[in-house]
């Protein structure tokens, strides 16, 4: 079942003036939030009528044809959205993916307190380690800044749940057995100092 989101900013493009070579728009629906312009949409697809995504790029960090290539090269092992077409507005590249129904890990894990989180998120990493043992040439992958590595001193400003993870970490006496950065939020950083 599809979570609709309200807009919650303006998109650099408006998709009514696209001109779709394979599918036949009819209406937006909902605004996924992600780093691009992310569009849920309803409309017709050989002749159905289906749910797709149109994902608009934002800035210089989207890499629509890496993308691409990689869904279409994991596709076989995979439940992955199948592209149905890219292309370019007014200088901005789309693309358009079926929507697979489902629901999302975070969600699942918010809404549902007697969970077996552990399961779920043993279950997400079997995943994703396959994923990572596919010979895909990462190199083109677009680099992301950190612009923010917390310190010590800093910690005065950390909300209350932040204390609480450096507080455990530290009370733990947790050893280090890698560093992994994915992006500039907290969770993902704050292990580095």
């Amino acid at each position: 079942m599809t979570k609709i989101q309200e807009k919650w900013r303006e998109s650099l493009i408006d998709i009514k003036d696209i001109n779709f070579k394979n599918i036949e728009f009819n209406k937006i629906i909902s605004y996924p939030p992600a780093g691009n312009d992310v569009f849920e949409c309803i409309g017709k697809y050989k002749g159905e009528k289906v749910n797709f995504i149109v994902k608009s790029e934002r800035g210089t960090f989207a890499d629509f044809d890496n993308e691409i290539k990689i869904l279409n090269f994991i596709k076989n092992d995979f439940k992955v959205p199948i592209v149905i077409e890219s292309g370019k507005n007014n200088d901005h590249v789309y693309i358009v993916l079926t929507k697979i129904e489902g629901e999302k890990l975070s969600d699942i894990l918010k809404e549902d307190k007697n969970a077996d989180k552990n399961k779920y998120l043993y279950n997400y990493g079997q995943e994703l380690a396959k994923i990572h043992k596919y010979k895909i040439d990462w190199s083109k992958a677009k680099m992301r800044n950190v612009n923010y590595v917390p310190r010590k001193k800093a910690y005065k400003d950390f909300n209350e749940w932040e204390l609480k993870v450096i507080n455990y970490l530290k009370d733990n006496n947790l050893s280090l057995k890698a560093v992994l950065l994915t992006h500039g939020h907290f969770d993902h950083i704050g292990g580095v100092s």
